[in-house]
């Protein structure tokens, strides 16, 4: 079976994902603290390096993201 036939079935048979209200108000919460964290290390890392050569993997290493 091809792999878009697969995600295609896997699509049919599982419901979609409802999250609660608090759940979507702590992800929100996350994803703005994030943020703010990923501006903070980048600025850090331009102000050190350069804007030119400021390198995603130290921001994304000083600000705990993936």
């Amino acid at each position: 079976m091809l792999w878009h036939e697969n995600a295609v079935l896997r699509r049919q048979f599982t419901p979609p994902v409802r999250y609660e209200t608090a759940d979507r108000l702590w992800f929100t919460a996350l994803s703005s603290t994030l943020l703010k964290r990923i501006l903070a290390a980048a600025a850090a890392e331009s102000a050190q390096h350069g804007v030119a050569s400021a390198r995603v993997d130290p921001i994304a290493t000083q600000a705990k993201a993936n």
